[in-house]
């Protein structure tokens, strides 16, 4: 669910980069928004009052109870990564949000087009991580090795920085019309 949620919010950005603010600019951009979230919320609110829980017997509320206790701690440790791992990923948005205007300047474009590859990147990671389920101390592992492997790539691309206009340039000989 959260993977097609955010596939649906990276197709947001490009509707409303592309379509909504060039034809009906900025206040027709907005109402879009506001109707289309008025139709889903009105949506959710149907769906949950069609939504019945089914008893549980006493005895499974009781096992519950305890492994709750255990899945607790661990789910802390994860939720604690999470948070930081998405502060991270924001920072590097920022971070590369303005070098890329420092090539192609600052515009509603350049943001969108950062902030869509953003948000298909978590997508498309929250979707594989729901196809392939796993024990959270499982889950911490692929976690700390997404970071490393993140980490490593700025790293080693940093001196590339400093040549970033040339490749876009290159891009554009390379793909004319692009």
């Amino acid at each position: 669910l959260y993977a097609v949620n955010t596939f649906g919010a990276a197709a947001g950005v490009l509707v409303a980069n592309y379509l909504l603010l060039p034809w009906p600019g900025i206040y027709g951009a907005i109402g879009a928004g506001v109707l289309v979230n008025l139709m889903v919320c009105l949506r959710a609110i149907r769906l949950d009052g069609s939504a019945v829980e089914p008893d549980r017997p006493a005895a499974a509320v009781e096992s519950a109870d305890r492994s709750a206790e255990s899945r607790a701690r661990r789910d802390h440790v994860l939720l604690a990564a999470a948070c930081i791992t998405g502060v991270i990923a924001f920072a590097y948005e920022v971070v590369w949000t303005h070098l890329l205007a420092v090539v192609v300047g600052t515009s509603a474009y350049a943001f969108g087009d950062m902030l869509f590859a953003f948000l298909l990147g978590i997508a498309g990671g929250s979707l594989w991580l729901a196809r392939h389920p796993a024990e959270p101390s499982v889950q911490l592992g692929r976690l700390a090795r997404c970071q490393l492997g993140v980490g490593l790539a700025v790293v080693m691309t940093i001196p590339l920085w400093d040549h970033l206009p040339f490749f876009f340039k290159l891009v554009g000989f390379l793909l004319p019309g692009f």
